[in-house]
């Protein structure tokens, strides 16, 4: 597909997804979700949770800031400067303001961190997800730049309804695939995935071959989405 056509492709996408995600269940998705992320092996061994803050209809990240700072561990959340993004610890509520598009970000007073300052976990937003772990973002490509000197350093997590899931998405080579996507149902990982899918930056070429299983960490069997 040539650029400008896959370009136009991603817009309608989003779109799309916008249109779809604001039809979830949100009060009965997002504690599951939630759930999905508290079990995870990654996330009771991370010393710190790399997580956007949600915004409107996205997959809720707050009660799982509050439940990482309850359980001791460290929270670093975005801001984005430029074209680029860093991360910053925050410790409560009253370390943010209200930023870019009226998104909560980490005060100026906050100190910068990286996958290298402790043992992590990040979790990531998105409009659209297919069953290989495809994503399509907002079109800034602040994840896509950032996993791109990081990605090997920290395993990922894309927080999803099921609404937002396709069967399969455009992607570029630079486009960036989450280590896995966790839903309210459920999590999509590839199908061969050991533990570090996608550790060499996650790149779309990279990550070729890895098909998609959602598998559930609540006690029954893995599925096909």
């Amino acid at each position: 597909m040539e650029a400008a056509a896959l370009k136009e492709e991603k817009e309608k996408i989003r779109i799309q997804a916008k249109q779809r995600r604001s039809l979830a269940d949100r009060k009965r998705k997002d504690p599951m979700i939630a759930a999905q992320v508290r079990s995870l092996q990654e996330y009771r061994d991370a010393e710190m949770i790399f997580t956007y803050v949600s915004f409107r209809d996205e997959a809720d990240t707050t009660g799982i800031m509050e439940s990482a700072w309850r359980e001791g561990k460290r929270v670093a959340c975005p801001r984005v400067q430029g074209r680029e993004m860093t991360f910053f610890e925050v410790f409560s509520w009253d370390d943010f303001h209200v930023g870019m598009m009226g998104i909560l970000e980490p005060n100026e007073t906050a100190e910068p961190v990286t996958p290298r300052t402790a043992k992590g976990f990040m979790l990531m937003p998105g409009l659209a997800f297919d069953r290989e772990r495809r994503r399509i973002g907002y079109g800034g490509g602040y994840y896509d730049r950032y996993l791109k000197t990081w990605g090997g350093t920290i395993p990922t997590a894309a927080l999803a309804y099921t609404e937002q899931i396709w069967e399969q998405l455009p992607s570029e080579k630079q486009d960036i695939r989450p280590d896995r996507i966790i839903t309210e149902e459920g999590i999509i990982y590839g199908s061969d995935y050991n533990g570090t899918a996608c550790k060499k930056g996650g790149s779309q070429s990279e990550c070729d071959g890895q098909h998609g299983k959602k598998q559930s960490t609540g006690g029954g069997g893995s599925f096909s989405l």
